[in-house]
């Protein structure tokens, strides 16, 4: 920061308090972040997505991302259920939502939490 030279003490007592006010916030922000890297980021994948795989095919993380589906699994993979599904499929994922589990499972595939 830089420093001007000021004559009245008030002005002076008052940068003083700014700049304080400054670091606190800035303090702040950095336990925010800190805080927010305790939580699991989950990665979130629609069932419509999975239609490029063949039929009665396997499809895990490491398949997903050898697709570009997912580009970082980070700390898991939960398929959702929004779109259609018309092929039967093997999954394996972190987490399912219910309609994701129903469309799966209503075409015969298999839904496999790992």
């Amino acid at each position: 920061m830089v420093r001007l030279p000021v004559m009245d003490t008030r002005v002076r007592r008052l940068v003083q308090e700014l700049q304080d006010l400054v670091l606190k916030v800035v303090r702040c922000h950095y336990i925010e972040d800190y805080l927010r890297e305790d939580s699991l980021q989950i990665v979130g994948i629609n069932v419509s997505a999975l239609e490029r795989f063949e039929n009665g095919a396997e499809v895990t993380v490491e398949t997903l991302v050898e697709t570009g589906i997912v580009k970082n699994p980070r700390d898991g993979v939960k398929i959702l259920g929004n779109g259609e599904l018309t092929k039967k499929l093997n999954v394996k994922a972190n987490a399912f939502s219910e309609g994701a589990k129903a469309k799966i499972e209503a075409l015969g595939g298999t839904c496999e939490v790992i």
